[in-house]
């Protein structure tokens, strides 16, 4: 499995795509699922390729009209959070996308000049979509928060263990894995958010990237990425 540049901490991930959460000053709150509220009711963010993981921060552009007026009435008027969804189809007016996304936090947002805007962005926690309840001018829809909570055990630990020893193999016939990212996979301590911060460092398509994001539970998320390494 080859490793993708994108992952980068967080203190210099600024013009990186995808940035890891690990040493960021909010990574406690982040790391934790549930930490953050999400609302009931989220302004939607679809995505044709791009699945965005708990706990990671990516600069995104937005062109699309509708969407750029979604974002600006969301930095007025709210918690700045918005929910992202992957497509099932690209392109089409239809609202089809995946049940499972990311709850996004605005953390900041600059406009250009030609009407677009360039913002980053901090993954929450997952969410589920039940219902569309707006689709002009931009959608709207009510979800659900999943917070996934794990004891720890002798079980989950040795598969964490697993996962960081196939990943250091991996890291010794990469050389391009960041140094401050083996350090952040050996620091973070939380078992989902770990899964996470690998499977968003790996170059895997969009579909498999969801399959990882809908793995609610731990231990098969851990298996999964395992497999995917």
């Amino acid at each position: 499995m080859r490793f993708t540049r994108r992952g980068r901490m967080a203190t210099g991930c600024r013009y990186n795509r995808v940035c890891s959460m690990a040493d960021h000053d909010l990574s406690e709150a982040i790391g934790k699922p549930g930490s953050i509220s999400i609302p009931k009711k989220l302004p939607l963010f679809l995505t044709a390729d791009l699945v965005i993981f708990p706990g990671l921060i990516v600069p995104i552009a937005v062109t699309d009209e509708d969407t750029v007026q979604m974002i600006n009435d969301t930095m007025q008027s709210g918690p700045r959070i918005i929910g992202s969804f992957m497509r099932r189809q690209a392109g089409g007016d239809e609202i089809a996308v995946h049940k499972i996304g990311t709850a996004l936090m605005i953390l900041r947002m600059l406009r250009m000049p030609d009407g677009s805007i360039r913002m980053i962005i901090q993954g929450l926690d997952r969410i589920e979509l039940l219902e569309v309840e707006q689709e002009k001018p931009y959608p709207i829809g009510r979800v659900h928060q999943l917070v996934v909570k794990t004891r720890k055990s002798v079980r989950l630990e040795a598969l964490m263990r697993a996962l960081r020893d196939d990943f250091d193999q991996m890291a010794e016939l990469a050389p391009a894995i960041p140094d401050e990212f083996k350090v952040a996979v050996h620091n973070l301590d939380h078992p989902g958010g770990l899964a996470d911060l690998i499977t968003a460092n790996l170059n895997l398509e969009p579909q498999t990237r969801q399959q990882v994001l809908e793995t609610l539970k731990i231990p098969d998320r851990l298996r999964l990425v395992r497999q995917l390494i």
